[in-house]
């Protein structure tokens, strides 16, 4: 989509800062991206948006649909790695 991002931080959904990030937009699976700036710039993004994720009363764009296209994540709704190409979900690593 053509994005040159100035910064990019990566968090993990287990650290303070995760969690947050996670009850304040609702997210449902990880790995995601949010993405803030002045995106008006980016004609191709604004076209397909919509069909991916969400745009946040704070302007936030939150990356909700496509995880199973980009590979192997993990469903916080149900805790378990979702590997698409099998299409079954597996217990998490970090639980028993």
């Amino acid at each position: 989509i053509g994005l040159s991002p100035e910064t990019e931080t990566t968090v993990d959904r287990q650290e303070p800062a995760g969690k947050k990030l996670i009850k304040q937009y609702a997210i449902e699976s990880v790995p995601t991206l949010l993405i803030r700036g002045d995106l008006n710039v980016y004609q191709n993004l604004q076209r397909v948006w919509a069909n991916v994720g969400t745009s946040e009363a704070d302007d936030t764009l939150v990356f909700r649909n496509g995880q199973a296209q980009m590979g192997t994540y993990y469903d916080l709704k149900t805790q378990q790695l979702v590997k698409p190409e099998s299409a079954q979900p597996e217990a998490s690593p970090d639980k028993p």
